[in-house]
This record gives C-alpha cells, sequence and structure tokens, in this order.
C-alpha cells in the first residue's frame, strides 16, 4: 500500500496523523518521499504537532517489529523502512516573510546485526538545521547535519553534512542556479583492484547517511550516489559543484539543464588516484497534455575517472561514458474525496 492514514486537526493548529504516509521536510535533503524510485519512501507512524502564525512544530513516532518474532524484536527488514523504531522532531519558524529556519532532530534505533540470539538495538541520532532565504528575485538554501551514535554493527558514527545553495529569476521563464554541497567519507575507504584482496579493519563510521532523503534529487539523474553503495559498504563521501537551469517558456512546460562535478570528500591514498569522480550532464523536460495527465523525458550523460571506475569497479564509467535516457506519461487522476 502506498499510504493509507487518517488526520484530525483543530482550529487552533493542532493536529494528529496516523498511518502510513511520507514525509517531506525542508528540501528534501534528510527527510522526503524519493517518488522517482519505485517504492517511494514512507513511514508507519503517528505524527503530530502545531502549526499557527510564525512557528511549526511537528512530532513523529514510528515502531516496526517483525510479525515472525513475537517475542524478541527485530528491524523490519519487509517493511516500508528498515529500521526497529524512529523519533523526530522538526521546528520552523518565519521571522519575516521572505526567512525561514528550521531545526530537526531523528533518533533510529536499529536491530544489532552482529548479534544474531540477542535482542539489542542501537540508536543513531541526526541533527542540525536548514535556513531558506527569498529577497527579491533571489532564493538562498543553506543547511549544516551532523550524525552521532552507533551503527547497527555497533560502531561508534562521526559523520557531517554542508550544502549552499543559490537560485535567481533573471527573467519571468528563467531561473538559474548554483550550489555546493559536501558530505564527509570514511577514513579507511579502499576498494581493492577486481580479483584482489583489500582487508583493513574499520573502527568507526565518518560516511555520511542521508538516511529518508529524496537521494534522486540531489546527487545526479543517474543514481551513482546513496541509491546504489560503493564496494564494501563504505563511502569516500561526496562533493558536488553544480549549476543549472530551468525555462518555463509557457505555463504548462518546462525545460531543464544541469551539470555536476563530483569529487569524493577524502584522499584516495592510491598513487594516481585524486579526488574527482566526473562530469555529469542532465537535460528533461514535462509537457502538462491534458489536466491530470503529462509527458516526461530526460537524457543524462556521465563521464567518469579512472577513481570512479576503481571505487564502483566498473571500467564503463571512463572508456565508454555512459548515456541514459527516458520517457514517461504520468496520469494523477483522482477518484475519490471526501471532506467532513
Amino acid at each position: 500500500m502506498e499510504e493509507g492514514w487518517f488526520s484530525l486537526t483543530h482550529k487552533r493548529g493542532l493536529f494528529f496523523k496516523l498511518g502510513r504516509q511520507k514525509f517531506n521536510y525542508d528540501d528534501q535533503r534528510i527527510i522526503g518521499s524519493d517518488d522517482w524510485v519505485m517504492f517511494p519512501s514512507k513511514h508507519d507512524a503517528l505524527k503530530m504537532g502545531f502549526e499557527g502564525g510564525k512557528h511549526k512544530i511537528h512530532l513523529i513516532a514510528a515502531y516496526n517489529q517483525n510479525d515472525e518474532n513475537t517475542e524478541g524484536g527485530t528491524y523490519y527488514i519487509d517493511g516500508s523502512q528498515p529500521y526497529k523504531m524512529m523519533q523526530t522532531a522538526w521546528y520552523h519558524f518565519d521571522p519575516w516573510p521572505q526567512l525561514g529556519i528550521s531545526a530537526l532532530i531523528i533518533n533510529t534505533g536499529m536491530q544489532d546485526l552482529a548479534l544474531q540470539d540477542e535482542d539489542v538495538t542501537r540508536f543513531q541520532q541526526l541533527f542540525g538545521g536548514f535556513v531558506d532565504w527569498h529577497p527579491g528575485r533571489f532564493d538562498f538554501e543553506a543547511s549544516y547535519y551532523r550524525q552521532t551514535g552507533f551503527s547497527e554493527h555497533n560502531l561508534p558514527i562521526h559523520a557531517w553534512m554542508t550544502s549552499a545553495e543559490a537560485y535567481w529569476r533573471c527573467h519571468p521563464a528563467w531561473r538559474l542556479n548554483a550550489g555546493y554541497f559536501h558530505m564527509s567519507g570514511d577514513r579507511l575507504f579502499y576498494v581493492p583492484p577486481e580479483g584482489g584482496i583489500g582487508m583493513a579493519r574499520k573502527t568507526e563510521i565518518r560516511g555520511f547517511n542521508p538516511i529518508f532523503g529524496s537521494h534522486h534529487k540531489f546527487y545526479g539523474a543517474m543514481d551513482f550516489f546513496y541509491v546504489t553503495t560503493y564496494y564494501g559498504g563504505n563511502t569516500p563521501g561526496l562533493q558536488d559543484v553544480h549549476a543549472s537551469m530551468k525555462w518555463t517558456p509557457v505555463s504548462k512546460f518546462e525545460l531543464n539543464a544541469a551539470y555536476h562535478f563530483l569529487a569524493t570528500s577524502i584522499e584516495i591514498e592510491i598513487p594516481g588516484y585524486k579526488k574527482a569522480l566526473g562530469h555529469e550532464l542532465e537535460f528533461s523536460l514535462s509537457w502538462e497534455l491534458v489536466k491530470d495527465v503529462s509527458l516526461q523525458a530526460g537524457y543524462s550523460f556521465m563521464k567518469g575517472t579512472k577513481t570512479m571506475e576503481l571505487l564502483k569497479r566498473s571500467t564503463d564509467l571512463n572508456k565508454n561514458r555512459l548515456h541514459w535516457a527516458w520517457i514517461m506519461l504520468v496520469v494523477t487522476p483522482e477518484f475519490f474525496k471526501v471532506k467532513f
């Protein structure tokens, strides 16, 4: 089931929502629905809070239990999210119409995968903030988050990320964007050449994990990062310098183009290998044919480096260069709606 929930609201701003639901907060980097994938992110959770005036407060609680294990706890491997429990608090404040400030705290409990016969939950925390400012034709966004606690393998977590975005509506039909983000990586990251053996004892996790975020939105349309993993499960982190444009000549037609320069956040301690991972170009369009029906299409090109080849264990990324094109018809009819 995609979504199924019920909600209650009060005229003074209080609300209560229970069931399977999607969450979208701030720019969706940390919590988003990620509708591009076949199974979008959704949560069986209770959400309640207050929205009124310049303030919004949301509190979320979720608990997942495998129905084949009625006595001991286990992470919900077949459920909507692979966690045992999650608590989230989000606060948003609009001191002025052009300025918004958000604070986010997430506590996630995961079943310890190393202890097969014991019911032990490891907790990890993510906390940070997001700011968006809209003076005139410009939009600015910035964020910073940290991760602490312990992983499901009982390793301490020390990770962080930061981002900055700038948008300019230079014309009613044009919007330009430039931005940068940096996500920390594991220090002892190494991928041996295919056929080789490499061993390193991992004592901590420094690779940032945007746990419930809309990954497809941020890290390139070809989904090389955070949707797919690196060999061995570690991450060298990621830096992304990007620019994009959006052209809307008419209200029902939109054309987008974007460029990404991608690099690791840690040094690759192998002679001849640098941080640079490659370049990605993306083009997409959306055209609303009639009400509730739209046509969407896109094309992406990736030119990787030999560092990208090594980390992904793929020779196609550098020598052959990768191309990907897609087209889809989107139909979103509303079959039933009731309000009382």
